[in-house]
């Protein structure tokens, strides 16, 4: 079900900041959970296996019929994964746009007590909340006309950029590890997933810095 294969990541150029401009609070929360979409839905397609279709199977139609189910499961588990990998992401920017139009701090501890929160995880999930918040404020709150200049004007350059990228590793991973004994697969099954998950998350996050500072 799961592949790791970090060197057929494929990204067309432009793909990361292919965005309309943006002034405003909304235009600019729009970009960032733009960029945020695609980078769930590319986490998602290197992570799940695409059926391959056989030539022979066009010649038996049970076999052509049942790659076609194959294929269909296959987009709805991305689908299903982009969706649910991206709620923390959407949940930290609409804290940080409510913040930006008040002018006040980003609240997030109702989010860190909602339902699906574990609750002996909700210490790592406060300090992921925090720090994606305090990153989607700072672009909110920057000048920029495009996603790769809102972070330019925040990070300024690759080396600080990629400092946050390594301090969001580094939450993730402590939830991520808080979180797997709350999870109702097999602990291997679940290591392997994690895993290739934190590594392919940290491969686009080093093409996205190289592109944005190249």
């Amino acid at each position: 079900m799961f592949s790791f294969a970090l060197s057929g990541l494929e990204i067309s150029p432009g793909l990361i900041f292919n965005m309309s401009t943006a002034t405003t609070y909304e235009e600019k929360r729009d970009l960032i959970l733009a960029k945020e979409e695609r980078f769930c839905h590319e986490v998602s397609a290197a992570l799940l296996d695409k059926p391959q279709l056989a030539i022979w199977m066009i010649l038996i139609p049970v076999f052509f019929v049942f790659y076609f189910w194959q294929l269909k499961r296959y987009s709805d588990g991305r689908k299903d994964f982009a969706t649910n990998f991206l709620i923390t992401r959407e949940r930290a920017l609409n804290s940080a746009y409510e913040a930006a139009i008040n002018n006040t701090e980003p609240e997030f501890e109702e989010l860190v007590h909602a339902k699906d929160v574990p609750e002996q995880t909700r210490d790592e999930y406060r300090n992921w909340l925090r720090l994606l918040s305090s990153h989607y404020l700072e672009l909110l709150q920057s000048k920029g006309e495009s996603f790769e200049e809102l972070v330019k004007s925040v990070y300024r350059n690759k080396k600080s950029y990629s400092k946050f990228y390594q301090e969001l590793k580094r939450v993730e991973h402590e939830f991520n590890a808080k979180l797997r004994p709350h999870i109702d697969i097999n602990d291997s099954e679940v290591a392997d997933i994690v895993t290739n998950i934190e590594a392919i998350t940290a491969q686009l996050r080093k093409l996205e810095v190289q592109e944005i500072f190249s």
